[in-house]
């Protein structure tokens, strides 16, 4: 799910790829889609706290330096892993994991398309968000598939 596996290298801690290698999903769902991210870590954050809290607790009581230096000490040592869990947790309550999925797009003829192919276009058709027509017998090259069968980039 990430460019790089170790969590320790901090200058690509974030970096994902753009589309999935293995179903070709969009990772970068929208701008600010993995804000929510951070209330997985947050939650995350919480339990490991009161984990620590317990234990440190049974061992030292109420001192206040134990407490901080291990509770600080875990936590920042365990951040690069609970961040992406959390985008990992995150991503994963809006789209399930199916291991056999595969995103089949046909042309008008049932060819299954691939990314890159070069296709005409059989009628005019309308540019979403835009007041642009493609004329019939328009050449598109160089494709892009997208999350739903229906729609090309």
């Amino acid at each position: 799910m990430f460019t790089h596996n170790n969590p320790y290298n901090l200058k690509m801690l974030d970096k994902m790829p753009k589309r999935c290698s293995v179903c070709d999903l969009d990772l970068v769902r929208e701008v600010g889609f993995y804000y929510g991210a951070m209330m997985i870590s947050h939650a995350l954050t919480t339990v490991i706290a009161v984990i620590v809290h317990f234990t440190v607790f049974h061992f030292y009581g109420w001192e206040i330096a134990p407490h901080l230096i291990i509770l600080l000490s875990i936590i920042l040592g365990l951040f690069p892993i609970v961040f992406r869990v959390a985008r990992a947790i995150w991503i994963n309550l809006f789209i399930k994991y199916e291991p056999n999925y595969i995103i089949e797009t046909k042309d008008c003829n049932g060819n299954l398309l691939n990314v890159g192919d070069t296709i005409t276009l059989i009628k005019d058709l309308k540019l979403k968000g835009s007041s642009t027509v493609l004329k019939r017998e328009t050449t598109v090259k160089s494709i892009k598939l997208t999350d739903d069968p229906s729609e090309i980039d």
